[in-house]
């Protein structure tokens, strides 16, 4: 059941208003090429630089090989870059909310700000990741398409909320503007303090046939996911951060779909399953 309530965010003050902007710019190129009849590989570069974080190169490396005329086997290697964004890098907010019954004050704070680093912030930095992929594809038919790819995606610095902080009477006296959070309440902010490792698999099955004056594709995907926490800063990660980063995405998705086409006009419908989470 969902009872009423209010909400404990209540906007952004005046106090904490203000105007960010972040400027990049970036130059993308790629190639892909048969090398033989049955070898195919790609490669592609993306550069981006950020006028608050530096520059990256990234890179993304792909190939296919065809072992019969029905069975192909393929691979990835990739690496990735994302910059913190001027809401994680500036954002000031205060919300109140109801623990065992006692209101309590929530403060997230921008790592430019004295009351963060007074709780140990730092600069955020970029994520940087490297990703891995293998897979196959199989036509038994002219009219089924079986795909399998298992990858592994290594994130570190990832950017994520930190721990509360608890506020005590002696860190009013040593910081007086947390006497906007108040004796009892938390403070929080973005930090890079965490590592994450995800391995996967997606299956696919694909179906078309004509059905009528019109073509019909019918395609069951299934994707399940691990999500495994390899390193973190005890000092701003806790055992709640570490939990979410591990289990809010539910490991399990189904998605079963339908189109059919004729002519200009197209029909789809789409069911879609999503397992357990915490």
């Amino acid at each position: 059941d969902i009872t009423p309530s209010a909400s404990g965010y209540g906007g952004t003050s005046p106090t904490y208003a203000g105007s960010t902007s972040e400027s990049s710019y970036g130059v993308y190129a790629g190639l892909e090429t048969d090398l033989t009849d049955r070898l195919s590989g790609g490669v592609m570069v993306r550069f981006e630089d950020y006028d608050s974080f530096g520059n990256a190169t990234v890179y993304k490396l792909n190939g296919i090989y065809k072992l019969t005329d029905s069975f192909s086997v393929r691979a990835t290697l990739g690496s990735g870059f994302h910059a913190p964004s001027p809401g994680q890098n500036n954002v000031q907010v205060l919300t109140t909310n109801f623990i065992a019954g006692q209101s309590v004050q929530t403060g997230t704070y921008p790592v430019t700000s004295a009351v963060a680093q007074f709780y140990g912030a730092q600069e955020l930095k970029p994520e940087e990741s490297d990703n891995y992929g293998v897979g196959f594809v199989f036509n038994p038919t002219d009219n089924i398409e079986l795909t399998a790819d298992f990858y592994r995606i290594d994130v570190s610095d990832r950017i994520y909320i930190s721990t509360n902080f608890f506020v005590t009477a002696e860190d009013i006296e040593d910081l007086p503007a947390l006497a906007d959070v108040g004796v009892g309440g938390n403070v929080q902010y973005f930090t890079n303090s965490l590592d994450t490792k995800t391995t996967g698999v997606d299956l696919i099955g694909t179906y078309r046939t004509d059905i009528g004056a019109g073509g019909l594709a019918l395609t069951l995907a299934w994707n399940h996911n691990e999500n495994e926490v390899t390193k973190f800063d005890p000092a701003a990660i806790g055992p709640l951060q570490i939990s979410t980063a591990e289990n809010l995405a539910p490991n399990d998705r189904v998605n079963l779909q339908a189109g059919w086409t004729v002519g200009n006009w197209a029909i789809n419908a789409v069911e879609r399953y999503y397992g357990d989470w915490s």
